[in-house]
């Protein structure tokens, strides 16, 4: 079995437990943000309802990177 595989962290930076919070946080109100944009410039007949709510999950997955 390759080595990166049974320890993938090994040189990995460690990361504060606060740190990564606000930087959750943050995506979360960005991918908010991005969300009511996306609501406010599209017509209501013309908007998707579950869209806008994948926005915001998907800007705190991209953080967790």
């Amino acid at each position: 079995m390759p080595e990166f595989l049974k320890s993938p962290s090994v040189n990995s930076p460690t990361v504060a437990p606060l740190d990564v919070l606000v930087r959750l946080l943050v995506a979360f109100a960005l991918g908010a943000l991005v969300a009511w944009i996306y609501r406010a410039a599209r017509k209501s007949a013309e908007s998707t309802a579950s869209f806008p709510v994948t926005l915001v999950p998907l800007a705190v997955l991209i953080a967790m990177d």
